[in-house]
């Protein structure tokens, strides 16, 4: 297992994966630092909470679309050689295949870190009152991972066994759609039976009051949903389940 995670990051290397990170994760610094580089008093005493109201949103696009780019250059590369059969003489499928996530969700994880050290960063140069709630930034840190994980393993799965990548690619762009309405509209059948809509269940901060003349916003914090966690942690393990057994099975 360690050669094969060993070889799908060397293999990695020529695909961009970091770029992409770098890149996908600076388009969300620099949004946070358009949205928020001119905070009124009101937004300066509520700063810590918008941040984690808000950003979940935006996440919500960028995650799903940021894990079917990483799943589909994991995978492409196999299919543009012809290697999935070549590859699976020396080591069993499900190996290749829990490689190729664990490769993935390191760059999640690189994302997520670098997104959540952002925010802290933002928040104290901006001169946030208070100091942030520790607890709440490591349970968004751990939230956005696992919902971030889940989506990439669903995807890695699709890109793996579907040649054409502009499919997975497809899939990808419409759940970020598909998880950004669910942000919002609250459809509890969808929130818990699609992979884009579990995010949603992991929010920790809800809109109490706006008040569009005088642009005040009150918000409060959610009780943490761990059914919905525990729901996403499974989730994620069937996935990688699922993807193993199928590329097993899999025709080249």
């Amino acid at each position: 297992m360690r050669t094969a995670l060993r070889l799908e990051f060397f293999k990695g290397k020529r695909r961009g994966l970091l770029l992409t990170t770098l890149m996908m994760v600076g388009f969300e610094i620099v949004w946070i630092y358009m949205a928020f580089r001119n905070p009124s008093q009101n937004e300066l005493k509520i700063g810590w909470m918008e941040l984690l109201y808000q950003v979940p949103a935006l996440n919500s696009i960028v995650f799903p679309i940021t894990a079917a780019i990483i799943a589909s250059r994991l995978a492409d590369i196999e299919h543009k050689g012809g290697t999935w059969k070549l590859l699976e003489t020396v080591q069993r499928p499900q190996t290749l295949f829990y490689a190729k996530f664990l490769c993935g969700g390191w760059y999640l994880l690189l994302s997520v870190a670098m997104l959540t050290g952002s925010m802290l960063i933002c928040g104290y140069k901006l001169g946030y009152a208070g100091a942030p709630d520790k607890v709440k930034f490591l349970l968004f840190f751990l939230f956005q991972l696992v919902s971030g994980l889940e989506i990439f393993a669903a995807q890695l799965m699709l890109s793996a066994l579907i040649h054409n990548q502009m499919i997975s690619l497809s899939f990808g762009c419409g759940g970020a759609f598909i998880g950004l309405l669910l942000m919002f509209v609250p459809l509890k059948p969808l929130q818990y039976g699609l992979p884009w809509g579990h995010a949603s269940l992991l929010y920790l901060v809800r809109m109490v009051h706006w008040d569009a003349k005088t642009r005040i916003l009150e918000l409060a914090y959610l009780e943490v949903n761990w059914a919905g966690f525990a729901l996403t942690v499974g989730a994620i393990l069937l996935w990688i389940a699922i993807g193993g057994r199928m590329l097993a099975r899999k025709e080249v």
